[in-house]
């Protein structure tokens, strides 16, 4: 069914997806329109005037714990779900993605500079559970909720921990209004509070992903699938040694994992500033040789919603999670996960075999040629007579350009 989707024009795509997915016909129409509406995007900001358009894709047959997936991505970087879809198709051919997130938790924070020690020590976390239940009763009603307290004592502060599960919502606003009332109650006690906010590192929603492929499955342009292999081992060992490239290492998950968080209405700010200050410098994913196998595996923090905020007010984001067949948080956390992973092995497999310029390039030339002037029906051309210059830069996509004209 997409077989070749690449070659496809956007109308087709979208007519491949509508059949596959039995879409709505709201969604189709919104496909075809492709806009978040003014009065909508007015909505979501303060001052709005305008939207500003990132292309939105698809990387299809994401097989993941034993179901495919068409995966929606938000990007504005040519080769990214290129990527992405190649790499999910040779791993899907080979028994595909597993993953797992054991627990989605978000943790706040209520600092005090005047504080009692011994009640703090002594806190009674189900007292605050059933005043927290008073304050926001819907997420218990859904199974939610405060999960645990602790406090920590910083030089001249205190700092009350709240743990909380806040099941499909990323939970920002929900976490700060229970927050801002323990803390108030606190105050009533004597407590001074300096301030009660949610924190955005995630380290209790770790999500973990894996592959397995045999190493012949990893022959690329001429080189051998068990050297390929172990050169990937060896620059994920090297990106442990080098902050310079353990940097550009994440950024080529987060490339996969933003997109997808982005497409889906999630808070990508939230996501990356989590993730990195996880990574502490270090690559977030793992490879090695078990045998005749290359195994890669990504440790990842991530909350991620499917209700609430701007979600539920953006159709571009409902449209997404409507291909995803509607995720679940915890579900949607590990399709991104393995968006991720996938996305990684990617870059290192072509670092280690022809260089990452080879096929990013190609696809970047035909935003250059749009940029330098050229006709949307004329890149092909463009790119065949490009193809044949020793020199591939923007002056000669120019000079093609002007002899075309002429």
């Amino acid at each position: 069914m997409f077989k070749k989707y690449y070659e496809k024009t956007p109308t087709q795509r979208i007519e491949i997806l509508k059949n596959n997915k039995n879409l709505s016909e709201t969604t189709y129409n919104l496909l075809i329109n492709g806009q978040l509406q003014l009065s909508n995007a007015n909505q979501l900001i303060e001052n709005q005037i305008t939207t500003l358009e990132i292309p939105l894709g698809i990387a299809p047959g994401f097989y993941i714990n034993g179901e495919f997936y068409e995966v929606p991505m938000a990007t504005e970087e040519a080769s990214v779900i290129a990527a992405a879809s190649l790499s999910a198709k040779t791993i899907s051919e080979y028994g595909g993605f597993q993953a797992i997130q054991h627990q989605k938790r978000i943790v706040g924070e209520i600092v005090f500079d005047v504080f009692d020690q011994s009640y703090l020590d002594n806190i009674d976390v189900e007292t605050w559970i059933a005043y927290a239940r008073e304050v926001y009763p819907s997420i218990y009603e859904r199974g939610g909720g405060i999960t645990n307290m602790y406090v920590k004592y910083f030089h001249s502060f205190a700092t009350l921990y709240v743990e909380l599960d806040s099941c499909d919502a990323m939970g920002a606003n929900m976490m700060n209004t229970i927050l801002e009332a323990i803390a108030n109650k606190l105050e009533e006690k004597g407590f001074n509070k300096l301030m009660a906010i949610l924190s955005n590192y995630n380290e209790s929603s770790l999500v973990h992903a894996c592959f397995k492929l045999p190493l012949e499955a990893l022959s690329k342009n001429g080189f051998e699938g068990k050297l390929i292999g172990e050169k990937i081992v060896k620059a994920n060992t090297y990106a442990k040694l080098d902050k310079y490239r353990s940097t550009t290492h994440n950024k080529g998950i987060m490339n996969g994992v933003t997109a997808v968080a982005l497409a889906c209405g999630n808070d990508t700010r939230a996501l990356e500033a989590s993730v990195h200050s996880y990574a502490q410098l270090q690559p977030l994913t793992e490879y090695r040789i078990e045998d005749s196998f290359l195994v890669g595996e990504i440790k990842i923090p991530l909350n991620l919603g499917v209700v609430g905020g701007g979600i539920s007010t953006n159709p571009i984001a409902k449209l997404s999670l409507e291909i995803l067949k509607y995720p679940d948080a915890n579900k949607l956390c590990e399709i991104v996960a393995c968006v991720g992973l996938a996305q990684n092995f990617a870059a290192l497999r072509a670092l280690v075999s022809s260089g990452i310029q080879k096929g990013h390039m190609k696809l970047h030339y035909r935003a250059m040629i749009l940029a330098a002037g050229g006709d949307e029906s004329q890149i092909s051309q463009i790119l065949e007579q490009l193809e044949k210059q020793p020199i591939k830069n923007e002056a000669t996509i120019r000079n093609i350009i002007n002899q075309l004209k002429k």
